[in-house]
């Protein structure tokens, strides 16, 4: 999670600010002056700095060549008004990376504040620099505090037998976390079979794990090993394993506590030597407090949880999986495959809702649709370039250096910023008008005359 310092905000506004970047796994640290904030800047370790204070009688000023002394590399964010933003523009010579003009979007302050955080300035002749990406494990890609932890954990139990359960959303790269345990592991000679519980129908599944003898069901023409017995002394990866059905997990549990399964239509037990890792797409915890998943066998296989974390909250690392992804388009097309700046900027920007999968079928898709091998906005997927071209119309550091590209007046462009303002912190306040007053810093009768506007 992020740490952010929020400097000089009203009290109202301060409160606002920090709850919804609190919903979106930042941690916000409040304080009202420049003299307030440097001791917290010593005492802490931010990531960001926002600030609302710039004018000299506050302190601004003197904090911005504080930040800039004690740390040169922490990303600073201006809130000012349109009477100050050439004070916006002084203090980006102090390490100011981009400022914001009241009123704004509580969604325009957080994409600054990623853009700063992703360090969104890089351009694709920096990405195109990393001359060789070199994964972790041969296919984990990444250096990010958070996957740099994930390889650790891979080292420290590869060694060992102990059951694994890997959670993640979908495309984060479960299964490969899971090869790499095996892989590093004394067993890595063997076998590595992977199994997603979900793909299997239910009345498959017992036959697929366990095997089954000739005539245990119609169609059982022959005996059949199941994937336990194939990858004997290897290791089994059992795949969104929350939609295994309870009866099955019953029999798992006693192959997990005796070590031997049953063919299906068979009482002969027969010894196995596997290793078990699981994946679940979601926090297994949930399924087994509400008696969707066993609780023995829960405890049986997060032995060693390893959570993996979405691409959005590990944004630093997405320009190597850029240049990784890139020079595999560029081997399968046979021509030099790169992105735009613009480009480059949309992806850092992105959600990535389906993570590394998502990333790997968007550069796949623009390198296809471009014709010249370098990928520009307009190559990429509709979803992706509508959000380039959102940020865009709506970055005010964009809007006030080019104002004549805007097509209005300052008159019109201010009034649209105020409307939609207004109704950000009417949603972000339940519509609750009295509150929403105060955040705006207006009076109740004002709010409502604008509204009757």
């Amino acid at each position: 999670m992020e740490k952010v310092l929020l400097v000089g905000c009203e009290h109202t506004v301060s409160k606002v600010i920090s709850a919804y970047f609190a919903e979106r796994n930042f941690i916000v640290t409040a304080c009202d002056t420049a003299d307030q904030a440097l001791p917290l800047l010593k005492a802490n370790t931010f990531n960001l700095l926002i600030t609302d204070i710039l004018q000299s009688t506050t302190g601004g000023m003197e904090l911005m060549r504080s930040v800039s002394i004690q740390t040169k590399t922490l990303p600073i964010i201006i809130i000012t008004d349109n009477s100050s933003v050439n004070h916006a523009i002084d203090a980006m010579k102090f390490g100011a990376v981009d400022y914001v003009t009241k009123p704004f979007k509580l969604e325009t302050l957080l994409s600054l504040s990623r853009k700063a955080l992703s360090k969104k300035s890089i351009s694709s002749d920096k990405v195109r620099s990393i001359k060789k990406v070199e994964p972790h494990f041969g296919t984990i890609i990444g250096d990010s505090t958070e996957i740099l932890h994930v390889c650790s954990l891979i080292e420290r139990v590869a060694t060992t037998d102990a059951t694994v359960l890997i959670q993640g959303e979908s495309g984060t790269g479960k299964e490969l976390v899971a090869r790499a345990i095996h892989d590093s592991s004394p067993r890595s000679k063997h076998n590595f079979i992977p199994l997603n519980c979900a793909a299997i129908p239910e009345s498959l599944l017992e036959s697929e794990l366990f095997g089954h003898v000739k005539g245990a069901f119609t169609g059982a023409n022959e005996k059949r090993d199941g994937l336990f017995l194939a990858a004997d002394k290897g290791t089994v990866f059992l795949d969104e394993i929350n939609s295994m059905d309870l009866n099955l997990q019953s029999k798992l549990l006693r192959v997990l506590q005796e070590r031997q399964v049953k063919r299906v239509g068979d009482d002969k037990p027969v010894d196995i030597d596997v290793r078990i890792i699981a994946a679940c797409n979601e926090q297994l915890i949930e399924k087994k407090n509400s008696g969707e998943f066993r609780e023995d066998l829960f405890y049986r296989i997060c032995i060693v949880p390893i959570d993996l974390p979405p691409l959005r909250r590990r944004s630093e690392d997405i320009p190597m999986l850029i240049d990784f992804f890139c020079k595999q388009e560029s081997q399968k097309l046979g021509r030099e495959v790169t992105l735009s700046d613009r480009a480059v900027h949309g992806f850092i920007n992105y959600s990535w809702p389906g993570n590394i999968r998502e990333l790997q079928n968007a550069i796949s898709c623009s390198a296809v649709l471009s014709p010249t091998g370098r990928i520009t906005k307009h190559d990429l997927p509709p979803h992706i370039a509508t959000l380039i071209r959102e940020d865009e119309s709506t970055s005010p550091a964009e809007d006030f250096a080019n104002p004549i590209s805007t097509g209005m007046t300052l008159k019109k462009y201010l009034r649209l910023k105020e409307i939609e303002y207004i109704q950000l912190v009417l949603e972000e306040t339940d519509n609750n008008r009295t509150l929403a007053a105060k955040v705006l810093g207006i009076g109740r009768a004002s709010l409502y005359r604008k509204l009757g506007e």
